[in-house]
């Protein structure tokens, strides 16, 4: 008789697509209930089972596949929130589950790949968070605000999984910066089709929710595509390195028209710092770029809201960043002392901006500044 024994890594294997196929039954029954649309929910439901047999078999190259695609993808998942028990589930929630789920599974393979420094980096923020969750006064909010977390933490844990070796980070690198072609290329469409080159009420988001977002997420692939630039290799052609360089430029454009004055001061040092320690030409392209979007009257009148409108009572309205300096005044000087140490709860900003911050109306703002929100919520 033939004994047939399992390695770790089948089991492990095995176990997952034992629990994702638990999972899925479970799920069944809800998802035809949130779709609604019985047709569509059963076109849907095979590439949903699908999804589910490639993460069993191949969880890096499945976590590879939403990193490249996510950026593209994140209008579509945002519009699509099926109502869930009074609460509004995003299917984004559900691909940060999912990285979550892939994250544990590869952890559970390999449970020595991460550093213990490493993980111990996380442990006080999420200590931290799970006494802001005990204390929030919007529950079903901070979980959902946690799960986020968790997704980031769950990224990061397992590019010790991903990467090996200098080929397989700069593989992910470029992954990264691949991932920026859909949606550079769609802001571009947006540019050009709404005459937003010569706007200055457009506020570029290109595939994403917000502006801001957009410009965040193009500071991290444009400093990737500086390091592919520094460290080509003898196999990297040098007409590839013009077409990255050119598509960098691109990227610059991009951001000047998502207004974002953030981001365009972090790109600015950036550049600067790369200009000063690598390739000194790039300090007069800095200063050509930095002139020609000045120019522009999206950039023109960014500039100048920032020299007027911070007296609310004499002007009426106040620029963005007055109004962000009053809102972070009138949260801490509400906050109790006693509250100093811990904090109100995670959501509790948003929850009381309505109250300590009259001038903002019925509408529950973030602070848009993560330390001075992370003070107020957990201390």
């Amino acid at each position: 008789m033939t004994t047939f024994k399992l390695t770790a890594g089948s089991r492990v294997g095995l176990g997952g697509a034992f629990a994702l196929a638990c999972l899925a039954g479970s799920a069944i029954p809800l998802y035809m209930g949130m779709v609604g649309n019985a047709w569509v929910a059963l076109a849907a439901l095979p590439v949903a089972l699908a999804l589910l047999g490639m993460i069993a078999l191949d969880r890096k190259s499945m976590l590879l596949f939403i990193l490249l695609t996510r950026a593209a993808c994140d209008l579509l998942l945002e519009s699509a929130r099926p109502d869930l028990g009074g609460e509004a589930l995003g299917l984004g929630a559900v691909i940060n589950a999912l990285v979550i789920g892939l994250a544990v599974m590869l952890v559970i393979g390999d449970p020595k790949a991460v550093p213990r420094p490493a993980l111990m980096l996380w442990l006080g923020f999420f200590l931290t968070t799970l006494y802001g969750l005990a204390l929030s006064p919007v529950r079903g909010e901070a979980v959902r605000v946690v799960l986020g977390w968790l997704s980031n933490f769950a990224v990061f844990v397992s590019a010790f999984h991903v990467v090996r070796n200098r080929d397989d980070f700069r593989s992910c690198v470029r992954l990264i910066v691949w991932s920026s072609v859909a949606p550079a290329l769609y802001g571009l469409y947006i540019l050009v089709g709404s005459a937003g080159l010569v706007s200055n009420t457009l506020r570029l988001r290109s595939t994403f929710g917000h502006p801001n977002i957009f410009a965040f997420y193009l500071t991290l692939v444009i400093p990737l595509g500086f390091y592919l630039l520094k460290s080509r290799t003898a196999s990297t052609g040098r007409w590839r390195q013009a077409g990255l360089a050119l598509y960098l430029g691109l990227l610059l454009m991009l951001v000047v028209f998502t207004q974002t004055r953030s981001a365009w001061l972090a790109l600015v040092i950036l550049c600067a710092g790369y200009g000063l320690l690598f390739e000194r030409r790039y300090l007069l392209y800095l200063g050509l770029l930095a002139g020609v979007a000045a120019g522009l009257p999206a950039v023109h009148e960014r500039l100048l809201d920032l020299a007027g409108g911070g007296d609310a009572a004499r002007l009426g309205q106040m620029n963005s960043f007055a109004w962000r300096v009053a809102l972070w005044s009138a949260a801490l000087d509400w906050m109790a002392p006693q509250r100093y140490l811990f904090g109100y709860g995670i959501g509790a900003f948003r929850d009381n901006a309505a109250t300590f911050f009259p001038l903002g109306g019925a509408i529950r703002w973030d602070a848009h500044n993560v330390y001075v929100q992370w003070f107020f919520d957990a201390g």
